[in-house]
């Protein structure tokens, strides 16, 4: 039962948990000190009356058992520790306090899934694409080719007008041949660099193995068994609200048979109960049986994301370019001016190249989806499909306040050593008026002719249609999978940091999450208050709680 404390310099009311007795805490709206009195607990009841026990039976005398400490002692010698890069690393695994993981697992899958056939049209849309998206390239080399054949063009033949030119008159020839020369060499060059830069930064993740993490791995080749897909060579980790199948050596795997990795997003693990969690494997594990389909996928990805960074992307070059025009005499930066038009031009050339990209590839990446979340309804049913992914959408929303509070955070000079827990208390704390709007657009967002996912809404109402039971229950949190949850929660927080912030960032800086939602105060109707992660608090938070102004 939360107490009520006041602050003796600017009278302000909160409620404070019980477990804060006997300590002192900062004022939000003074900066003073509030010591919270003890509580002096009530007067125990009388004892019962006395009652004879029963006399127990005799224990069988059989061989006894291994004890609970024994046990843990060896699933603890049997668990392999994190790497040496990691932040933390246990010296045992947590003591699970509900029945053997493993065993429930098995108990609660009964049987296969019925296979999941792709269709001729399915067939024959792949093949139009791949066509479609490798010509799109071919596009840009013969823009690339058509502008050096002007430029050509004007070095061969525009010569003639130094003809009869004296004087100055031969000065402004020159600039007027020279400066086109001048800005097509630079508008190619601008060209060229795309082809040459290196791709994105993969997002930061972290191996984990069978006998670090034996559980997730035995659900994975449980799950690859019962919807007929193939097995990935690697399972890593990742600070993010999403799972992902992937190749394990980028390109050169589409040429290596199944070599597959899979991407676990740890919040993902975090907010979803075991069914849930291992219905989202399923949709991942179902795009690896789609074998050239994902290869596919994942050059039709790398095409559009290098049409992306070619069209929108702003480096060191044009940096360079607008800071030379400045302060020039406008007799030679007209030459550099041009330069950048014709690069404007160019990329709006090559938006609409895109543009067509993503239209095209955005009818079969959704038919993708679609395939997909077949094997996730028919593991887990039509309605926990429905359910995982109005979870889904909740806690995304949820995410997205953790990554705003952790730069609120980072500009206090202070960074959250745990998101999932963020997330999570982000997630159970939406305003109503934010759920509301939640529901709205749950309700009415349309799937775009541009989008590569379908919307949540015509996801379930596509699942609802096979009505399928699901072959796999468990209602136990998904966090209890892994064995060492709460060190993976914070390992991953780090490497988001480092991707991040850089390599510069010291482990120094790191805040206990709990610390920093210690002090989340709640929205008044004075108006919204400024501390980060500004929403309503769970019934047990020990933080202080204003209850007026």
């Amino acid at each position: 039962m939360l107490a009520e404390v006041q602050c003796p310099n600017c009278k302000k009311m909160y409620r404070v948990s019980p477990a804060l007795a006997g300590k002192r805490v900062k004022c939000r709206g003074c900066d003073g000190v509030i010591e919270i009195p003890t509580v002096k607990p009530a007067a125990p009841p009388p004892p019962a009356a006395p009652t004879k026990p029963p006399t127990p039976a005799s224990p069988p005398r059989s061989q006894p058992g291994p004890s609970i400490v024994n046990r843990v002692s060896a699933n603890a010698a049997a668990a392999q520790p994190l790497p040496a890069t990691s932040v933390q690393t246990p010296s045992k695994p947590p003591m699970k306090p509900r029945s053997n993981i493993a065993d429930e697992i098995e108990r609660g899958f009964s049987g296969p899934i019925q296979r999941v056939r792709a269709s001729w049209a399915y067939r024959l849309a792949q093949a139009v694409v791949a066509v479609v998206m490798l010509m799109l390239p071919i596009a840009y080399l013969a823009i690339i080719g058509g502008f050096c054949w002007l430029y050509y063009l004007h070095a061969t033949h525009s010569h003639v007008i130094f003809t009869g030119m004296r004087g100055r008159a031969s000065l402004i020839a020159l600039l007027i041949y020279a400066g086109p020369l001048i800005a097509g060499a630079i508008q190619i060059l601008f060209m060229l660099k795309p082809l040459i830069a290196a791709p994105a930064d993969e997002v930061a993740s972290r191996a984990i193995t069978p006998q670090g993490e034996p559980h997730v791995f035995a659900l994975v080749e449980r799950i690859a068994n019962a919807v007929g897909a193939p097995l990935p060579k690697r399972i890593e980790v990742i600070c993010d609200m999403n799972a992902a199948a992937a190749f394990q050596r980028g390109i050169w795997s589409l040429f290596l048979g199944n070599d597959l990795k899979l991407l676990i997003g740890i919040p993902l693990a975090s907010g979803l109960t075991l069914q849930q969690f291992a219905g989202v494997l399923a949709h991942e594990l179902g795009h690896f049986s789609q074998g050239g389909g994902m290869r596919l996928s994942y050059i039709i990805t790398r095409i559009n994301g290098w049409f992306a960074r070619v069209v929108y992307s702003s480096d060191a070059w044009d940096e360079w370019l607008s800071h030379t025009m400045e302060g020039m005499d406008f007799r030679i930066a007209w030459i550099f001016g041009l330069a950048k038009v014709s690069i404007y031009l160019t990329r709006a050339i090559l938006w609409c190249l895109m543009m067509l990209g993503l239209a095209v590839s955005g009818v079969l990446l959704r038919q993708m989806e679609y395939n997909a979340d077949l094997f996730e309804t028919r593991l887990v049913g039509s309605e926990t499909f429905a359910a995982t992914t109005k979870r889904m959408f909740q806690l995304s929303v949820g995410w997205a306040a953790t990554q705003r509070d952790a730069v609120q955070f980072f500009q206090q000079g202070k960074l959250a050593d745990n998101f999932s827990k963020l997330m999570l208390f982000n997630t159970n704390t939406i305003p109503p008026d934010v759920r509301h709007k939640m529901r709205e657009v749950f309700e009415t967002e349309q799937t775009g002719m541009f989008d590569s996912h379908p919307v949540s809404r015509d996801r379930i109402a596509a699942s609802a249609r096979e009505n399928a039971p699901g072959v796999f229950r468990s209602d136990r949190p998904a966090s209890d999978l892994l064995v060492y949850y709460e060190s993976l929660c914070k390992n991953v927080t780090w490497d988001y940091y480092r991707a991040i912030l850089g390599p510069g960032v010291k482990t120094n800086s790191l805040t206990s999450t709990d610390e920093l939602l210690q002090y989340v105060q709640l929205p008044t109707s004075a108006g919204p208050p400024t501390s980060p992660s500004a929403r309503p608090q769970p019934e047990d938070s020990d933080a202080p709680i204003p209850l007026a102004d």
